[in-house]
């Protein structure tokens, strides 16, 4: 009995924490690394100072062509869609 009382109150403790490291407060200010497609995008976040984390942004909502494509039109046009979206992201977003 005890021994099942502690492993539930242990896995309250431990799964919250276990959530947050999954998960950052934002908004996160980030340098923008390397503009992908579209809507994929390699940032340098900086959540803490002097703690820099890179990682690899799906732009919530965009669903554009893939630059490998099926057809050389799918491709152009995913060609497009990475320069506007690198045209629209410049050099420093903020992620939330």
């Amino acid at each position: 009995m005890f021994r099942a009382l502690l492993i539930i109150i242990l896995g309250t403790l431990i799964i919250p924490v276990a959530m947050a490291e999954n998960s950052l407060s934002g908004p996160v200010i980030a340098s923008v690394v390397k503009v992908y497609d579209g809507d994929t995008i390699t940032v340098d976040a900086h959540p803490w100072p002097q703690v820099t984390m890179r990682v690899n942004v799906r732009i919530n909502g965009i669903d554009t062509p893939e630059l490998r494509g099926k057809c050389q039109a799918e491709k152009e046009q995913a060609q497009q869609a990475r320069d506007r979206t690198q045209a629209l992201a410049g050099e420093q977003v903020t992620l939330s």
